[in-house]
């Protein structure tokens, strides 16, 4: 066990006792602050807090230790663009027509424009609002996040850029502030961090929520050291080289805690830290089966910490089943505000609040995933995964797999029971059918809207 004086209580969907501070008792006049911090392609094994003894995360592994580590939290999507569309709307991705990876060679639209995020409702409770980093769920203007709530916004729209020359896989600069694109010297990781730090310095006499996704450790695998390094080029590094890559994000939220108990604000501030799906190669996955891209649990269980000293008993672990698009609605709750009323609109997510002050335990729900050929469901115990090798022509004639596993007794999905539990099988799918019949009539117009084409400064060049 990797926290050898931490507790654990397995009762039905499970729960972890967390006991709330005295000081928890008399609540602050000012609502707390948010600092969201989601890096790209983290595996469940690539950080200390996690099992690693490779990597060196002694900042990350520290938030752990002060706050709460979930050991059974999923991204939305074993990929990049839909995960992080779950975060910022607490909804499946597909209600916002992201189901699919946005890239700088295709350019597509992205996030519908009536899509709510989880600035919207803060900015109008009176929190500043920004987002500095990995944006990545759409390049048409209206998916910009100065059209979505934030107060600021400074880094890339793409999902992969060299981290010197903030050139994406098309050939384009792909540096943004707000709706601008501006040159700006430097490595991406520190730089995030800058805008962070100096948004937090502006605003430490106010509420504010500042969503930090660095782009590290993507590829291309590029350390600080590396500016030489001049072309895009989607290129794996080594081992090393990942790891020097997530010791220095690991060194900039060390920056960030370091800037909120300077500020005096660490008392007054939830952080959570995530990832937006499992790590690619040569990151880690361990103990789990499978990698980013795939359905088995490497590619969708990720580390997710919550700190809030004085707020969340420190030290302590949960196995609660939580989600990405479970965020949004927990920020509303630790801030005492409502739900979004839009009409017709409602969370797919949950509020993880009464985990985390209170120790109660979570209402079993299932949980759906669809990613191309990819479509899982998790209930209970048991997880279904299909695999069409069909979708992909160079496969033709293979037959669709399927495989059922039990999670509790084998979590490194080793065993497949869809033979054998053939009943389990038939309601999974049954489940997964009856979720996409549910969000198709909003799905199926926000991602014809997503799938438009945009030039390479925003704009709607196709509109069929």
């Amino acid at each position: 066990m990797l926290f050898p004086v931490l507790r654990i209580l397995r009762a039905g969907l499970v729960a972890v006792t967390l006991v709330l501070l005295p000081s928890f008792a008399a609540a602050p006049a000012r609502p707390p602050n948010f600092v969201v911090i989601m890096l790209d392609d983290l595996g469940y094994g690539d950080l200390g807090a996690y099992g690693s003894t490779f990597n060196r995360t002694p900042n990350i592994d520290r938030l752990a230790r002060e706050g709460v580590r979930f050991t059974d939290f999923y991204a939305n999507s074993s990929k990049c663009s839909p995960t992080r569309a779950a975060l910022l709307t607490g909804r499946y991705p597909e209600r916002a027509g992201v189901n699919t990876v946005f890239t700088g060679v295709t350019h597509t639209a992205g996030m519908s424009p009536q899509a709510v995020t989880f600035a919207r409702p803060l900015r109008q409770a009176g929190y500043a609002t920004a987002v500095y980093g990995k944006w990545h769920v759409g390049y048409a203007l209206e998916a910009n996040p100065a059209r979505h709530g934030f107060d600021d916004f400074r880094g890339q729209l793409s999902g992969g850029i060299n981290y010197f020359t903030h050139i994406d896989a098309g050939g384009h600069h792909d540096w943004w502030h707000n709706e601008k694109r501006v040159p700006e010297r430097g490595y991406t990781t520190h730089l995030v961090t800058d805008h962070t730090l100096n948004f937090i310095r502006a605003n430490k006499s106010r509420p504010f929520c500042v969503y930090v996704p660095y782009g590290a450790p993507h590829i291309p695998h590029m350390g600080p050291n590396d500016g030489d390094i001049v072309r895009y080029d989607q290129f794996y590094g080594t081992a090393e080289k990942y790891r020097e890559m997530l010791a220095e994000v690991d060194t900039e939220v060390g920056r960030i805690l370091a800037q909120l108990r300077a500020d005096g604000l660490d008392g007054n501030t939830f952080v959570f830290l995530t990832s937006d799906n499992g790590a690619d190669k040569p990151g880690s996955n361990r103990p789990l089966r499978g990698m980013k891209g795939e359905m088995f649990e490497g590619g969708l269980r990720v580390p997710f910490i919550a700190w809030a000293p004085g707020r969340i008993t420190a030290g302590c672990e949960t196995a609660a089943r939580a989600a990405t698009m479970d965020v949004f609605p927990t920020l509303l709750g630790l801030a005492g505000l409502p739900a979004p009323t839009r009409q017709g609109e409602v969370f797919d997510g949950v509020d993880l609040s009464p985990v985390l002050l209170q120790g109660k335990p979570l209402t079993e729900r299932p949980l759906f995933f669809h990613f191309r050929e990819w479509r899982a469901a998790i209930s209970g115990p048991w997880k279904w995964i299909t695999f069409d090798r069909q979708w992909d022509t160079e496969q033709r004639g293979q037959k669709v797999q399927t495989h059922l596993f039990n999670l509790a007794e084998d979590p490194g999905e080793k065993k497949n029971l869809a033979e054998s539990q053939r009943d389990q099988v038939s309601k999974l799918n049954a489940a997964w059918t009856g979720w996409r019949a549910d969000i198709e009539p909003e799905s199926k117009p926000a991602l014809q809207w997503a799938r438009r084409r945009v030039d390479n400064v925003g704009k709607l060049i196709d509109r069929n």
